[in-house]
């Protein structure tokens, strides 16, 4: 993962290691974003209509890893 990322996190076995808040709410989508930003206003989104996450990430410039990778 490069510069520029949010991180990512797996609700699965409460891992975060992002930069969001806490209270990040279980579901059955994962989701794989280049863009810190754009992975922000998905969480905001996620978090005002209830909507979870299995597995987020958000791989920023991908100077180490890229899509193939995860």
């Amino acid at each position: 993962m490069g510069p520029n990322c949010l991180g990512f996190f797996n609700t699965g076995n409460n891992l975060n290691a992002t930069f969001a808040k806490q209270g990040l709410i279980k579901g059955g989508v994962a989701a794989v974003f280049q863009s810190g930003a754009l992975g922000v206003a998905a969480l905001d989104w996620a978090k005002e209509y209830g909507f979870g996450f299995s597995k987020f990430v958000s791989l920023g410039n991908k100077m180490d890893l890229e899509e193939s990778d995860i």
